[in-house]
């Protein structure tokens, strides 16, 4: 494949406390963005990249994240993982301040996750692409980080 395809993956939790599913609110995002220690970049009012460069963000009243791109090429799965690794750590990081509720914290629980696809240059069939990373995607999905995990193609005619 040498038309540029890149694949991020974002992966959706649910917030924890006591057994019970916080709703997540914009003062829950407020009090945890203003403990936060690490440098960020903040990008809208719910969300922000960190510094390992992928996104932690609000997305209707479900805290997610998104990694960054990274490029189909050999060897891409791996760094796949170490970038989905990376993004849940600071998202661990983000809801559990180690100052801040030093008894009770915040759990998370991971329950939807998929990748998006950037055919780049936009040459190369769609179908083709999936069917090329089946097998990565597969051996990808098989591992201790994944919780669920799905493709689905974006519609062509959609502004999203």
């Amino acid at each position: 494949m040498n038309n540029p395809v890149y694949v991020g993956i974002e992966n959706e939790f649910q917030l924890m406390e006591d057994c019970r599913e916080i709703d997540f609110t914009d003062d829950t995002w407020n009090e945890l963005i203003s403990l936060y220690n690490n440098p960020y970049f903040e990008k809208e009012e719910t969300c922000m990249r960190n510094r390992v460069g992928s996104s932690i963000y609000v997305d209707s009243e479900v805290l997610e994240i998104a990694t960054h791109p990274v490029r189909v090429e050999p060897g891409f799965v791996q760094k796949a993982a170490d970038s989905l690794y990376l993004a849940r750590k600071e998202l661990v990081d983000f809801v559990n301040p180690q100052h801040w509720r030093p008894i009770e914290y915040y759990r998370l629980i991971g329950y939807s996750m998929h990748w998006n696809i950037s055919n780049v240059v936009r040459q190369a069939n769609p179908y083709d692409i999936l069917k090329r990373l089946a097998i990565p995607y597969s051996l990808f999905a098989l591992n201790p980080l994944s919780c669920g995990i799905n493709i689905r193609r974006k519609d062509e005619n959609s502004e999203a």
